[in-house]
């Protein structure tokens, strides 16, 4: 639904969808029920590499920048600016990590939109992740799979200060519903929504630009927004984020299930000793 009007615009999708359920239910009856899953596999890949290199990458750039410091920190001063160096190399390794896993978000993303309807008897454009790949290398170059990365350094910036103003007031929540498993869910459900919207319009952008490689192309991301902005209005850069709040609580739902699970089984083996 977050890229349904550059589809349009494309000619690869007919109509906008009137809702996620409409949305659901066209992509079954013309797809099948697996569609819902295209381009799943590269989103987990990107996913598990971008939690693997999440692991060490920050410690790494802030050992590197270390080495350029002549002095140990051992005053105020010196604390302040290792905690200074040490955000901007969380920033910057996030920065390197969304670079290294962005080509499987592109072709995620490719993927996941290359629908067929029943206006459209053409076979799909893509036939898998490398497939895509190889069309988009062909007609844009490496920059092609790169398109809109730019986009994604003002986006982790702006999550970062989202984050990091809000944190107090989501502390002092789980704080208060300490004793409540279910309190702490819908809290941490309530504000990683509220971070998600908080960005939602450059991650928008960001997928319109994934979507015009090999395509009519927008010359900057300033222009992608003055285009849709114009031609569309505000409303196209929520499009979808309901499905994405809708997400956001299915994990934590996910997540309580899973807990239920395991404390019923460590009871269980308590019980059993």
């Amino acid at each position: 639904m977050q890229n349904q009007n550059e589809m349009i615009i494309s000619g690869r999708l007919p109509k906008r969808y009137n809702g996620i359920f409409d949305c659901f239910a066209t992509t079954i009856r013309n797809e099948g029920i697996l569609s819902l899953w295209r381009g799943n596999i590269a989103f987990v890949t990107a996913y598990l590499s971008s939690e693997v290199t999440s692991t060490k990458l920050p410690y790494r750039l802030l050992d590197i920048g270390l080495t350029f410091v002549p002095f140990s920190c051992n005053s105020r001063k010196d604390i302040e600016w290792t905690h200074t160096r040490l955000q901007v190399a969380v920033f910057l390794s996030a920065v390197v990590k969304q670079f290294l896993v962005y080509p499987l978000y592109y072709a995620g993303t490719r993927l996941a939109n290359d629908v067929i309807t029943s206006s459209n008897s053409r076979e799909r454009q893509f036939n898998g992740i490398f497939d895509v790949y190889r069309k988009t290398l062909k007609s844009d170059g490496i920059a092609g799979v790169y398109r809109g990365f730019n986009v994604m350094i003002p986006k982790i910036a702006f999550m970062r200060a989202v984050t990091a103003v809000s944190k107090p007031g989501q502390l002092f929540l789980f704080h208060y519903f300490q004793g409540s498993v279910l309190g702490r869910a819908v809290v941490n459900a309530l504000y990683t929504s509220c971070h998600s919207l908080a960005v939602y319009p450059l991650d928008t952008v960001i997928r319109r630009m994934m979507m015009t490689s090999g395509a009519v192309k927008y010359r900057h991301s300033l222009h992608a927004i003055t285009c849709i902005f114009y031609n569309e209005g505000v409303k196209p850069f929520y499009s979808g984020a309901k499905a994405q709040i809708l997400t956001l609580a299915v994990y934590q739902v996910f997540g309580l299930c899973l807990m239920y699970v395991v404390g019923v089984l460590r009871r269980k083996n308590t019980g059993d000793k």
